[in-house]
C-alpha cells in the first residue's frame, strides 16, 4: 500500500465514522422506531400503556424509545398510572439519548398474581421462590368455590365477589408487614387493606372469574387512588370498593354506592384521565337500580316497611328521585323494635339523592 493510499485512508475513515455517527444522530430515532413501531411511546398515557402490556404478559423488563416531549420526572413517576394487578416497574435506565428523544431500559417486578392467575387459568406451575403466590392461588380458589354457584349471571358473580372483598377486608395495614396492604395478598389473606390492594383484589377475583375489567388510578379528595372498571352486559362500570367499605368497619355490611356507577356520578368525587380509560355512561347495571331501590317517597315507604320489618340489623341504601329537606320519615317510627333513625347526608346521585338509613344504630 503506498504512502499515498494510506494519507488518503487517514482522511476517509475518520470522515467516514463521524458521517455515520452523525447520520444516526439525525436518523437514527426514525431507523430505531419504525424496526421497533410496538416499542415506541410519544406520551406518557402510551407508555403507561406499553408498560402494561408487558406486565400482564409477565416480561421481567422491556426497551422503549420514549420521545423527547416525556420528561424524565414524568417516568419517576409513571408507578402512579400503572393500572395492572401484574407488577409495577422496579426501575428504570436511561441507555441512549437522540434529539427526538430516548432509550429507555425497564426492569419489572413480577407480583403474585400474576402468578397466581396463570396456575388458576392456565394451570402454569408457581415458581418455587414465589410462596406467596400459593397461598393467594389457594385462597382466590377458595373465594370462587364458594361465592361463585352455577347458574349465577354476570352481574351477580360481580356483586358477590365486591361484596366479599368489601366485608372482608377493613380499611388498613397489618402493622408487621404494610407492604402487603398495597397488593391483593393483604386484602385477601391478611383482611386489611389500602385502594391499591381493594383493586387488585377485585381484579384478580374477576379475572378469575371471567369478567372484564381494569384497574383505574386517579385521585379522590385530592389523594393518589385507585379503584376499578368492570365490564357487564357490553357496558363498562366504575366500581370503587374502598369506598364502598365503611369507616369504621361494619363487618357484615358492604356499601354498593360505587358500585357500577358512571363517569359522572363517580367524577363529584374521584378524578382521572378519561380518555385513557373506557367511557361509563349507562346505568343498566347500576346496584340501586338491578334492585329496584331509585323511588320515590310513596315507593320508598312501602320499601322501608318491608325490609325494616325483616331486619333492623342492616342499613336499607336508597336512591330518593323527590328527596328534600321536608321529606316525612315518621312512618319509621311505626315498624315494630325501631327505637331510633338515622341516615347519611345525601349526597348527589346523577339527578337523585343517595341516601343510607340505619337503625338504632349506636
Amino acid at each position: 500500500m503506498s504512502d499515498k493510499t494510506i494519507k488518503r485512508l487517514i482522511w476517509i475513515v475518520p470522515l467516514t465514522i463521524l458521517s455515520c455517527v452523525l447520520l444516526y444522530l439525525f436518523f437514527g430515532w426514525d431507523i430505531l422506531t419504525k424496526m421497533h413501531p410496538d416499542r415506541v411511546a410519544y406520551d406518557m398515557a402510551q407508555l403507561t400503556a406499553r408498560v402494561n402490556e408487558d406486565l400482564n404478559a409477565g416480561k421481567e423488563g422491556g426497551i422503549f424509545f420514549v420521545s423527547k416531549d416525556v420528561s424524565v420526572s414524568e417516568i419517576d413517576g409513571i408507578n402512579d398510572y400503572i393500572c395492572s394487578m401484574n407488577g409495577m416497574v422496579d426501575q428504570y435506565t436511561v441507555t441512549e439519548r437522540l434529539p427526538k428523544g430516548i432509550r429507555v431500559r425497564f426492569k419489572y417486578e413480577i407480583s403474585d398474581n400474576y402468578y397466581a392467575y396463570e396456575y388458576l387459568m392456565k394451570k402454569t406451575p408457581i415458581p418455587a421462590d414465589r410462596p406467596l403466590a400459593r397461598q393467594l392461588a389457594d385462597t382466590v380458589e377458595k373465594i370462587l368455590k364458594d361465592e361463585i354457584t352455577d347458574g349465577m349471571s354476570e352481574y351477580e358473580k360481580e356483586l358477590a365477589l365486591h361484596d366479599y372483598v368489601v366485608t372482608h377486608c377493613a380499611y388498613g395495614f397489618v402493622d408487621s408487614s404494610k407492604t402487603y396492604a398495597y397488593r391483593a395478598y393483604g386484602v385477601l389473606l391478611q383482611q386489611r387493606g389500602v385502594c391499591n390492594g381493594y383493586a387488585e383484589a377485585l381484579a384478580l377475583l374477576y379475572s378469575c372469574a371471567g369478567i372484564e375489567n381494569r384497574i383505574v388510578t386517579g385521585y379522590a379528595e385530592e389523594e393518589l387512588h385507585a379503584w376499578n372498571q368492570v365490564k357487564i352486559g357490553g357496558h363498562w362500570y366504575m366500581v370503587d370498593a374502598t369506598w364502598d367499605d365503611p369507616l369504621p368497619d361494619r363487618a357484615e355490611y358492604a356499601g354498593h354506592a360505587y358500585f357500577n356507577v358512571t363517569d359522572d356520578i363517580l367524577g363529584a368525587t374521584h378524578t382521572w384521565t378519561r380518555e385513557d380509560y373506557e367511557p361509563c355512561t349507562v346505568l343498566n347495571d347500576n346496584y340501586y337500580n338491578v334492585k329496584d331501590l331509585v323511588l320515590n317517597h310513596t315507593a320508598f315507604e312501602s320499601v322501608a316497611r318491608s325490609y325494616f320489618d325483616s331486619t333492623l340489623k342492616y342499613p336499607l341504601e336508597v336512591v330518593l328521585t323527590d328527596y328534600s329537606t321536608e321529606y316525612d320519615l315518621n312512618f319509621l317510627y311505626e315498624i315494630e323494635g325501631v327505637r331510633k333513625v338515622s341516615y347519611t347526608q345525601p349526597v348527589s346521585y346523577g339527578s337523585n339523592k343517595l341516601v343510607t338509613f340505619y337503625i338504632n344504630a349506636e
